[in-house]
């Protein structure tokens, strides 16, 4: 009788074999049902027993010398010792602040680093009102890890929005950095306002820093 067969019939099968339903009995507790099974099957019960010891005795872990003994059990198997350290100290490298090591670091902060050192001319580009509306080249020439800058020979460029354009007009003369107005198309046709103006010193919030990257320009 293959289940799995094409000629297989399950209805004459089962007519076969007839299957008592049998009643089953119901217990109000469960401290019924364990009398019931002490009284009419000791071998299930004893089963139960011996696997509830096992549970105890695995939640009671060793303690003291038995501890002990017991990793000495777990380390002999994997060929160690228990007062050999899990994890290697970390070992200083009395080379590992060499400028050779500095300079193949290429991170962020060391690029950073790299232009203040080298007196680099950069371009940063700055957000302003959640969009990048503005940039700055000049040349670092200082830093911190928060990305405050301090520029030297800047030129800003500013883009200012259709609703800040009558404001910025407003004082766009003012003394002694004056904006100098120029226009442009972009890439839709469409003519677009930007001011320019020379800064000596110009500080820079780390927050307001979107990008920082090698500018060709020379001051203007």
């Amino acid at each position: 009788m293959d289940p799995f067969s094409s000629k297989f019939n399950a209805k004459e099968t089962l007519t076969k074999f007839v299957v008592p339903d049998g009643d089953s009995e119901l217990f109000e507790s469960v401290d019924d049902l364990e009398q019931h099974l002490i009284q009419t099957n000791v071998e299930l019960v004893e089963e139960l027993r011996g696997l509830e010891s096992q549970k105890e005795a695995a939640k009671n872990l060793p303690m003291g010398s038995a501890r002990e003994a017991s990793l000495a059990r777990l380390c002999a198997k994997k060929g160690r010792s228990v007062t050999e350290p899990a994890v290697e100290p970390y070992k200083l490298d009395k080379h590992a602040s060499d400028d050779s090591e500095i300079i193949a670091r290429s991170g962020p902060l060391d690029r950073l680093e790299e232009y203040v050192k080298m007196q680099s001319r950069v371009c940063i580009i700055l957000r302003g009102r959640n969009t990048a509306n503005s940039f700055i080249t000049g040349i670092i020439v200082s830093c911190d890890k928060h990305w405050n800058l301090l520029v030297r020979d800047a030129v800003e460029c500013f883009k200012p929005s259709v609703r800040m354009k009558r404001r910025t007009s407003r004082c766009m003369h003012y003394k002694p950095h004056p904006y100098h107005e120029s226009h442009y198309k972009d890439w839709k046709g469409k003519t677009k306002t930007i001011l320019q103006r020379q800064l000596p010193f110009s500080f820079i919030r780390g927050d307001d820093v979107v990008l920082i990257k090698y500018s060709s320009q020379t001051a203007q």
